[in-house]
């Protein structure tokens, strides 16, 4: 599944920066209810093709990450997952997905 890197981290910023464990835990269950198609994708984060801000990534994988997040029982914990989140979907955090330049003599 193809995601909008810029959309799918605001929101997992916007879901980090939540203060009451039950609010995060809904907002981590509406994420996870859109990656799995069962909601509308309001916030945008479904790609159909790839752009240049697009990653992929296996869904039951994702889902299964975000599930972690839900089932946490600290909101300590559950914003640890999420920065985990939020680091390994990053732009150059990901080897997959980062764009690598041939190394040529003059990068040597």
């Amino acid at each position: 599944m193809d995601l909008n890197r810029e959309k799918f981290l605001r929101v997992l910023s916007t879901i980090r920066n939540l203060e009451r464990l039950v609010e995060l835990k809904e907002a981590t269950v509406a994420l996870t209810n859109t990656i799995s198609q069962l909601a509308s994708d309001e916030a945008g984060i479904l790609l159909d093709n790839g752009d240049e801000n697009s990653f992929s990534v296996r869904k039951d994988v994702l889902v299964s990450e975000l599930e972690q997040v839900i089932e946490a029982q600290t909101i300590a914990r559950s914003k640890y997952y999420i920065e985990r989140l939020i680091k390994r979907h990053s732009k150059g955090q990901n080897g997959q997905n980062q764009r690598h330049k041939p190394v040529t003599m003059e990068r040597i």
